[in-house]
């Protein structure tokens, strides 16, 4: 499995999809894929899919708290449709924050 600093690339993401949630305890593993990335815009020559995206995982491991709308949450994330449009992720110091649809 190649491994990546997503930080690097967290404006490919706008637009992209959040596709599979897998959260079990303090792990929490996002299957996403980035919006179409152009030729030129692949300086770092990362594998793309067919359709031009980045496909992959972002894992998660020792995640403490968990909020939705400023309000903490205590259950699992889930899925509640087959897939999430990503308006924003934003990854700073220990923190991710995602604007979903």
């Amino acid at each position: 499995m190649k491994q990546m600093n997503i930080i690097n690339y967290t404006s490919y993401f706008h637009d992209g999809s959040i596709i599979d949630i897998s959260h079990d305890g303090c792990t929490i593993v996002f299957s996403m894929e980035s919006s179409e990335i152009s030729s030129n815009e692949n300086i770092d020559n990362i594998d793309l899919s067919q359709n031009s995206t980045m496909k992959g995982k972002l894992y998660l491991e020792g995640v403490d708290l968990i909020t939705e709308n400023k309000e903490q949450i205590s259950e699992n994330l889930k899925m509640l449709y087959d897939s999430a449009l990503i308006f924003h992720l934003k990854i700073q110091d220990k923190t991710l924050k995602l604007d979903l649809e």
